[in-house]
Order: C-alpha cells, then structure tokens, then sequence
C-alpha cells in the first residue's frame, strides 16, 4: 500500500473535527480545541471579524490569527471575493482562545439572526 493511502485524514464536520483511518475506517475521539502557538509556545489567539467595503455595500465575516496581515491579503490581490470591493476597513473584531469558538461565532454572523445583530449594532 502506499504511504499516502495509509495516512490519517482529518475531516470536519459540524465543527468536531474526527480522525479517520483509511484502514480500518475506525473514528477516533475527537481531541481538545487546536490552539495556536506561536514562536516559543506562546499562545495565539484567533480573531473572528466583519470588514465592510468602503466602496461598495459589502460585508466580510472571518477568522484568522493575524488579523492585520488578514486585512492587508484583503485589500491586494490575493482573495477571489473581497478584491472586487477594495478597499476594506474592520468594523468589529473579536479575540478567542481556540478555532472552533472563533469558528461558531463566524458561522453565526453568517446566519440571519447574525446579520439582523449586525445590521442593529453595527450599521
């Protein structure tokens, strides 16, 4: 068999991330959050924001850890989406200590009820 086939894969799904083994199909239990750690071990934390166009009627909702570099990729030509309404400012920022709460919140500013918050508290 070759090494890639028996490699383990990671898959998410509703924000549980399981471990597969393509060998046995056997599912491991999911682990703690991922936390990032930056040089020496310190930890990072990871930023979900909303950027709005200032040229356009146009809002963004993501998570990052660097949420200036985040910015700066949005305003050059490296995203797909957010180059056609350059450029962006941040309108609201939020900091968590794992993925997959900056990952919830991202998902629920995405929803309706998440836009009907952001269009009372923020527009």
């Amino acid at each position: 068999m070759v090494d890639a086939q028996r490699s383990e894969r990671c898959i998410r799904k509703d924000l549980e991330v399981r471990v597969l083994s393509p060998i046995h199909g056997s599912v491991a239990e999911p682990g703690p959050p991922r936390l990032a750690r930056g040089e020496a071990g310190i930890r990072m934390l990871y930023n979900t924001y909303i950027l709005k166009s200032t040229v356009a009627k146009k809002t963004y909702v993501g998570h990052t850890i660097n949420l200036e570099k985040r910015l700066i990729e949005h305003n050059s030509e490296k995203t797909t989406f957010s180059k056609r309404y350059k450029p962006w400012i941040i309108i609201y920022s939020k900091k968590f200590t794992d993925e997959e709460t900056a990952i919830k919140k991202e998902k629920y500013f995405k929803s309706a009820a998440g836009r009907r918050w952001m269009k009372k508290n923020l527009f």
